[in-house]
């Protein structure tokens, strides 16, 4: 499950991933940006798994990893910015548009991941799952006029280059997307 849009995973790029997140990440199938510093800042991850006998389904393709803006974007989430974002899906179509349309390509986007005769074989064995995996949105979002984690929305238009919700967010930040230190594990406390 190669990409060629994103950078592999170095050995060191995994050490400062687990340093990020303060634990080791599930299926990342390579970088998709890295900051000013170098320093891996959103991830692609695998949109499925096995283990053992049990097929598991990750519907967060992209995976905001940087802590400077996790916490940036954490405090904006706790001033109730989902709920406000949410609310303009019902006030403004062009909005709610775009949020579907974004839903609806992140969804294509994975399922392109996964090899055509896994996923014939996986909605065979696993409708319910395939269903997750081939039309959830960002985040894994089900309706797609939902708005679900700004960190997904954000790693997602950093990713892809383009999300309403991610490009709102980075704007209220004053699209400053990178610390200041370069100091990955400071910058997480």
């Amino acid at each position: 499950m190669n990409n060629d849009k994103w950078e592999p995973v170095s050995a060191g790029d995994h050490q400062i991933i687990v340093k990020q997140l303060d634990r080791k990440p599930r299926g990342v199938i390579g970088i998709a940006v890295r900051c000013s510093y170098g320093f891996p800042q959103v991830i692609a991850n695998r949109p499925m798994s096995t283990q053992m006998e049990d097929v598991k389904v990750f519907p967060t393709l992209f995976w905001l990893t940087c802590p400077y803006l996790r916490r940036r974007v954490a405090s904006l989430e706790s001033e109730g910015w989902i709920g406000r974002f949410q609310a303009m899906t019902g006030e403004d179509e062009s909005f709610l548009h775009q949020l579907e349309t974004e839903h609806e390509t992140y969804a294509a986007m994975r399922a392109g991941l996964v090899p055509d005769d896994v996923l014939r074989s996986f909605h065979e064995k696993y409708p319910n799952r395939h269903k997750v995996l081939t039309s959830s949105g960002v985040g894994g979002i089900r309706n797609r006029d939902g708005v679900k984690c700004l960190h997904c929305h954000v790693a997602d238009h950093l990713g892809r280059g383009y999300n309403v919700i991610g490009a709102k967010v980075l704007d209220m930040l004053n699209n400053i997307t990178c610390c200041s230190s370069g100091d990955c594990g400071r910058e997480r406390e």
